[in-house]
């Protein structure tokens, strides 16, 4: 919980509290009562009364020489040190978490909400929001107060958004003017392929894209065989001539949302480029699948990651033969488009979820149908058919059948959907 607009986080199972800045003195809420301002809330940082108090407060902080600021929110007049506001409160707690802003939907309604709802990848402001605040969201919802919380949650679940990718232009990465205007990406959308003739300015597309990403502040982990990158110092580089990349190196720097890495691959014999690329890529999922980054996978001379030998029979699947985690109560709508993904996701979901698609023979009747694999197919149903199993027992039973057949972690993952 981001408290006291922005000053204060709390962690609801432990109890935790973190102050984020230093609070007023004590005299200054003294003072304040001692001149009538009522009523008066003093926080663990935030110190709050109602307007028409804000002349007295004003007159107060200059009396004692403080340096505070005055926040308003539709009424209120909040009491804070500088630079606190609930944006710096949720760039800490998502530090704090390991996570990114771009990958944050936030919703306000006040004068209070506009630095946070920046700061987030998607916006919305319920319909009884200040003006001005609608005016600067993504979307405003159809229903007020809570209700229109509830709509956004609604739709988060229904389809991550996705239907509202439109009204996301302010996020869109230019990196070049075309006859009719700016050309732009969105930072969440399909793959891109850049191809094309040696010396037709591929890499000075691919440059200015990366640049571009750097510039809105979005992670990336580019893989770089021939040391094109090695002098960008908008990332931190690691491997090169002398010395091949370590995975769990990578991932290490990774963790922090705010760094981006440039993998090169010059110190390694040709040979050993795709696999050690197909070892690194399941981890790479499985972070995206965790935290939804890093946000864009940047392949440098694709051809030698993925040669055309090492390509399995099966690639992504279009959504109608794609697997989807949903449960019972369909809370969820996961997308496995292929079996690195169904396994990630698998080990993910919760037990009531694996366990209704396991009875209803959903597992098996995917590989059959979608997959293609019928041998496989039959073994996942011994497995369904099982009156009683403990759901880690079930998970890891299927596992070792898929990957009886298909090494994915080591040698052969299929290829990674929706990366750029």
């Amino acid at each position: 919980m981001v408290a006291e607009n922005g000053a204060l986080l709390y962690h609801p199972a432990t109890k935790e509290e973190l102050l984020l800045a230093e609070p007023p003195p004590a005299r200054f809420s003294e003072a304040l009562r001692a001149n009538g301002c009522e009523p008066i809330s003093v926080g663990r940082v935030i110190v709050a009364t109602m307007e028409p108090h804000q002349q007295l407060v004003l007159k107060t902080i200059q009396h004692f020489g403080l340096e505070l600021q005055i926040i308003f929110n539709k009424g209120s007049v909040m009491v804070l040190p500088p630079g606190v506001n609930k944006a710096s409160g949720l760039t800490a707690a998502l530090k704090k978490m390991g996570l990114s802003p771009h990958n944050a939907v936030g919703v306000g309604d006040a004068e209070n909400d506009h630095a946070m709802l920046k700061l987030c990848e998607f916006s919305a402001a319920v319909s009884n929001a200040l003006p001005a605040l609608k005016e600067a969201a993504d979307w405003v919802t159809p229903a007020d107060h809570g209700q229109g919380v509830a709509q956004l949650i609604e739709r988060m679940i229904a389809n991550d958004l996705a239907d509202l990718d439109g009204k996301l232009t302010r996020h869109h990465l230019e990196f070049g003017v075309g006859e009719d205007g700016p050309v732009c990406l969105p930072p969440f959308g399909p793959s891109v392929l850049i191809a094309g003739p040696s010396a037709s300015g591929k890499s000075t597309v691919a440059t200015q894209i990366v640049e571009t990403i750097v510039q809105r502040q979005y992670q990336f982990c580019l893989i770089d065989p021939e040391g094109d990158y090695e002098n960008f110092e908008q990332a931190v580089f690691m491997g090169g001539p002398k010395a091949a990349p370590q995975i769990g190196e990578v991932l290490r720097v990774l963790e922090n949302p705010d760094a981006s890495v440039v993998v090169s691959m010059t110190g390694m014999p040709i040979s050993d480029r795709p696999p050690f690329f197909l070892k690194l890529l399941p981890h790479l999922l499985q972070m995206r699948a965790r935290l939804g980054r890093p946000h864009w996978l940047i392949l440098d001379e694709a051809h030698h990651l993925l040669p055309a030998e090492w390509l399995p029979p099966e690639g992504e699947l279009p959504p109608d033969r794609s697997f989807y985690f949903q449960g019972p109560e369909k809370k969820l709508n996961l997308r496995a488009q292929n079996l690195i993904l169904f396994l990630q996701l698998a080990d993910g979901v919760d037990d009531e979820t694996w366990e209704y698609h396991r009875r209803a023979g959903g597992y098996s009747r995917w590989l059959r149908d979608s997959i293609k694999d019928t041998d496989l197919a039959a073994t996942v149903a011994l497995i369904e058919a099982i009156p009683k199993v403990d759901p880690l027992e079930g998970r890891r039973q299927i596992r070792v059948a898929i990957e009886r057949d298909y090494t994915l972690p080591a040698a052969g993952p299929l290829p990674v959907p929706g990366a750029q």
